[in-house]
């Protein structure tokens, strides 16, 4: 692989580039000597069919090159003493290094530049040099193979199909395969064999395409569940399946114990449980220092185990005699409450071992390759072991056998008589299937050989467990899932050794040693494995069915529905073994799967539960799409128009009180000033970033255009897809307007007229105590409308991607710390004022009956203020409005009609109300003041004056609006907060600067105020 790294693959395949008369280079070093020398009498020919005819290019450099045509070889290029054609191109040549996760060693020569960015072949960025880019990643894919030289890499012989063999060929082949024999017979039994081979035959293809679907790096079964499933499986499974094979290093060693403990058995001087103790506690003793020597010598350890196996397999079959028992075993003979799945619980573990050589995926040279291939071959192998072992054992052992050796011929048939073996009224039977453990001794050539290779099944397996559970927590704790546990993950030598991991995974081990029983050991751990199993299955499937591009295996023989019912079928092998172990394997997971789903770890791993989560979406969306709208399903979709969400925690806390749990929140970001792409996205993205440590569920669009209002009228259109599209327009209150830059004050006028133009609702947000805090928008073009932020790049930063943003504003913003927290923080006893001036759809009502609906508010009394028709008929009107509201099951506390509405309001307000207008008011006949008259003009210029004409028309409308102050200060002073029907400018006839005025008489010095206009249509309906 790293020799082909070193070689551009397109000099080195394709003939045009042949030098004539010279070695053609090898590697891209000889490439690059070539390449420093002066390329002088460049020469291109290009042959025609007469090979004569010549002609001569000269290219925009001044080197001449020929050009000959030929019909059968297609066209020739003479490049000697020429550059390599990426010379002279932008573009970069298709290469493996900018799809690999080796950034680590490429950005310290070129920063995270990969391959030229569209910007760089589009725009006129300088690109870097594509000679020096390829020096440097040949010099350091060179040197770090040189560092890698010492790293030891197994094959798939040694690194998968020895490890599974030794692992699937356990003790239970030589002492628990003849009981399995005695009860199922030749028909069950070998049924239960072919089922259990099934099962991790169904989890080997799932396995497979995984592996098979990109580079399988350290951690085995963890790292295939985590990559796929995502980290909460991930990182559940690896926490059991180190656990589990950390207790299967004593559940071997001990089992090794009991057996060269049964060797002593007539031995007085030694303790029965004693000796298995400090027989397994100095095993895995021995078996640590073996793993700390290195994985190489472990490998061969393995080999040796492997061929002492192999012998005594050869010793059974050369000691085996056929007899005519087979009719006699062929059915089988349940006992002892035994059935079919008791017997067949008791056999699969000795089937899952097909994971021990995954678990060790960082050590093998090409894993995609080796973990099936050694997979499904030791499958193989050791199911037709087993066949052999159970037929030949239910071939030639009775069930039971009371251990007399004098045997019976009959003298015509010269066949055994077996009845007076079978004899168990007169003798104890404690031979035969159902009886002796050793019957493989038993019927062997060489009766130790078969101990010493129970002795190679258990140390093996041991070994191969001591190996594993570090290997899958070190991969663990190097993500950093779980807290406290990265330093085990720190590795050691060129092999990347996780000594501290195997130190734990020892103590664990010693531990259970110490319980001397492998009864108790061995449930402990035979649920963790299959619970791994069962998520390597739904894997495949949840990886396939989610139908992400990105699933590509190269392993084709797998499908997603056996991949499914293989999980299914492992689940209920695990309740079979022991429901009770299976339900706390389950628990366990739930837990841990809990845990890391609350700390959310910041890692991305493409998994298939994102891809899940993207097709979900679509097709939910695509379905609402097809459902009719309705009054009843009526959800508060609110485009907020907030600039950078973090310079208004306040305004985004009461948007996402209305649309928390039942709505839509985009925050809208307009940009005036030119801005690139790059930036664009960074700015997004830092508000995205912003939302999510706030915990607020909202999503940020970011338009960049040349006004306020064309990026205002973008975003109305653009945001959202389908039906989830904004369906109330968010936007704070402008308190510079008198102030402001007049086209500032135009753009925000003409952004209530593009609402209402859309058919869409509004809120304006009032907030005194944040006045100077608040922007309505992210325009660059008026600093008094927004805070005035420019994005640069950070030269100083390591990272050239790192953006910051500065503000130029002379004046900086003091955010006041209870504003912020202001909606967020609990509300007691205060009311929510609802001024339903007009009926606008009842939204007016709605949004204030969602924000008491929060926990925060709902101890806020709602109070709602109407005006009055007619005096005559109040209590009429009242009964009516609140016979209203508890039809739309609104909960209110009192109903309050306006009778005095078109009373005139005091003289001090309509003084007040002039002040507000009178820089705007034109004198047509005043010559006095000759600026003054300038200043008039310009303002009608900008469409920002007020005739005598417009007041008198206006009239009626400024003395209602200046009476509806005076009663907001008379009943709504102390309210927490008031909702107010916002009035409508007529277009082409209310002059900005007037409606402006209104506004802010209504909401000047007033607790947090929304001003909200419906779209006139239905919100709210008492129908069911």
């Amino acid at each position: 692989m790293d020799d082909q790294l070193e070689t551009n693959a397109f000099e080195e395949s394709d003939p045009l580039f042949e030098n004539n008369g010279t070695k053609k280079p090898n590697s891209s070093l000889d490439t690059a000597e070539q390449d420093e020398a002066p390329h002088k009498n460049k020469h291109l020919c290009v042959h025609y069919e007469n090979e004569n005819e010549c002609e001569n290019v000269i290219d925009d450099t001044g080197e001449n090159w020929t050009v000959r045509s030929n019909s059968l070889h297609g066209t020739n290029y003479d490049t000697k003493n020429l550059k390599s054609f990426k010379n002279y191109t932008r573009d970069a040549l298709p290469r493996m290094e900018y799809y690999r996760n080796l950034m680590s060693i490429l950005r310290g020569n070129f920063g995270n530049q990969h391959r030229p960015t569209l910007d760089e072949l589009h725009g006129n960025q300088i690109s870097i040099s594509f000679d020096d880019h390829d020096k440097n990643v040949s010099h350091n894919i060179i040197s770090n193979g040189l560092n890698q030289s010492k790293v030891v890499k197994f094959g798939w012989i040694k690194g998968v199909l020895v490890r599974n063999l030794l692992n699937i060929w356990g003790v239970i082949l030589f002492l628990r395969l003849s009981w399995v024999a005695a009860h199922a017979g030749i028909i069950h039994g070998t049924l239960i064999i072919l089922l259990a081979s099934t099962c991790t035959t169904l989890t080997a293809m799932s396995m497979a395409a995984i592996c098979t679907n990109g580079e399988v790096k350290g951690g085995g079964t963890y790292y295939m569940i985590s990559r796929s499933l995502g980290p909460e499986f991930g990182g559940a499974i690896g926490i059991i399946f180190s656990l589990a094979n950390a207790v299967a290093v004593a559940m071997y060693t001990v089992g090794f114990a009991e057996t060269l403990r049964d060797l002593f058995w007539n031995d007085p001087d030694f303790d029965d449980i004693n000796l298995v103790r400090l027989i397994s506690c100095i095993t895995v003793i021995i078996l640590l220092i073996i793993v700390f020597i290195g994985t190489a010598w472990e490998a061969k350890t393995q080999i040796f185990l492997l061929f002492i196996l192999l012998a005594s397999k050869m010793n059974f079959f050369i000691g085996s005699i056929f007899v005519t028992l087979i009719e006699n075993n062929l059915a089988p003979d349940y006992r002892d409450g035994h059935s079919f799945f008791s017997v067949f619980s008791t056999y699969f573990p000795a089937a899952t071992g097909i994971l021990a050589g995954a678990n060790i995926s960082g050590d093998l040279k090409n894993p995609s390759r080796a973990i099936p291939l050694g997979t499904f071959l030791a499958i193989g192998i050791t199911t037709i072991t087993y066949l052999l072992f159970h037929f030949i054992m239910a071939a030639n052992v009775l069930r039971d056998a009371n251990g007399m050796i004098d045997l019976v011929r009959d003298n015509r048939t010269h066949q055994i008589v077996t009845d007076s073996i079978q004899n168990c009224q007169n003798f104890t039977c404690s031979y035969g299937l159902m009886h002796y453990t050793q019957i493989v001794e038993l019927m062997s050539w060489y009766g130790p050989l078969i101990y010493a290779g129970i002795f190679a099944a258990a140390l093996s397996s041991a070994l191969a467990s001591l190996v594993s559970a570090p290997k899958v927590f070190q991969a663990l704790c190097n993500d950093r899932l779980f807290p406290y546990i990265s330093y085990f993950g720190k590795g050691y030598g060129p092999n990347n050794d996780p000594r501290l991991g195997y130190c734990l995974t020892f103590l664990i081990a010693f531990c259970c040693c110490l319980l001397g029983e492998l009864n108790i050991i061995a449930p402990i751990i035979s649920n963790f494995f299959l619970a791994a199993y069962t998520l390597i299955n739904f894997s495949c499937f949840h990886a396939s069915f989610s139908k992400s591009p990105g699933f590509r295996p190269s392993f084709r023989f797998y499908n997603q529905w056996l991949s499914l019912g293989s999980a299914f079928l492992m689940t209920i092998v695990m309740f079979i073994t022991n429901w009770i172990s299976a339900l706390l394997t389950f628990l366990i997971i739930l837990i841990l799967y809990m845990y890391i789903l609350y700390r959310k770890p910041d890692v991305n791993w493409g998994s298939s539960t994102q891809a899940q989560t993207f097709r979900s979406t679509l097709t939910s969306v695509l379905r609402l799409n097809l459902v009719p709208d309705h009054v009843k399903n009526y959800r508060p979709q609110i485009l907020f128009l907030s600039g950078q969400p973090k310079d208004r925690p306040d305004h985004i806390d009461l948007a996402y009180l209305i649309t928390k749990n039942c709505g839509l929140l985009i925050c809208g970001i307009v940009v005036t000033d030119p801005i690139s792409i790059r930036n664009q996205y960074k700015l997004q993205n830092d508000s995205n970033q912003w939302l999510i440590e706030k915990k607020i569920k909202a999503f940020v669009d970011v338009v960049q255009e040349q006004s306020f209002e064309k990026g205002v009228r973008a975003l109305i259109q653009l945001s959202g897809i389908g039906k989830l599209r904004p369906n109330i327009i968010m936007i704070g209150f402008k308190h510079d307007w008198n102030r402001c830059d007049p086209k500032s004050l135009l753009e925000y006028f003409s952004t209530i007229h593009a609402v209402f133009d859309h058919h869409l609702s509004i809120v304006i947000f009032h907030d005194n105590s944040s006045n100077k805090a608040y922007s309505d928008t992210n325009s660059k073009t008026a600093k008094e409308f927004e805070t005035n932020e420019k994005i640069e790049k950070n030269q100083e930063s390591k990272n050239p991607d790192t953006i910051a943003f500065k503000t130029d504003e002379p004046e900086q913003i003091e955010y006041n710390p209870q504003t912020r927290i202001f909606f967020s923080k609990q509300k007691k006893g205060s009311y929510i004022d609802v001024w339903w001036m007009y009926d606008d759809g009842g939204l007016t009502l709605l949004l204030p009956y969602l924000v008491r609906s929060h926990p925060h508010w709902n101890n806020c009394k709602l109070r709602v203020f109407a005006l009055a028709n007619k005096q005559t008929e109040l209590d009429t009107e009242q009964r009516n409005m609140a016979t209203l509201l508890s039809k739309f099951r609104i909960d209110y506390s009192s109903v309050i009609l306006i009778t005095d509405i078109l009373k005139p309001p005091k003289v001090q307000s309509q003084i007040e109300f002039q002040k507000l207008i009178k820089p705007y008011l034109i004198e047509s006949d005043s010559s006095e003041n000759q600026d003054q008259n300038q200043d008039e003009i310009k303002n009608k210029q900008m469409n920002l004056s007020i005739s005598k004409e417009d007041l008198e028309q206006f009239k009626d409308k400024n003395n209602r609006n200046i009476r509806l102050r005076e009663l907001l200060i008379e009943h709504s002073m102390e309210s927490r907060l008031i909702v107010m029907t916002l009035p409508v400018p007529r277009k082409d006839t209310c002059p900005p600067i007037l409606y402006m005025a209104w506004l802010d008489t209504l909401t000047r010095d007033m607790p947090p105020m929304m001003l909200i206009r419906g779209n006139q249509t239905n919100v709210l309906t008492f129908y069911s």
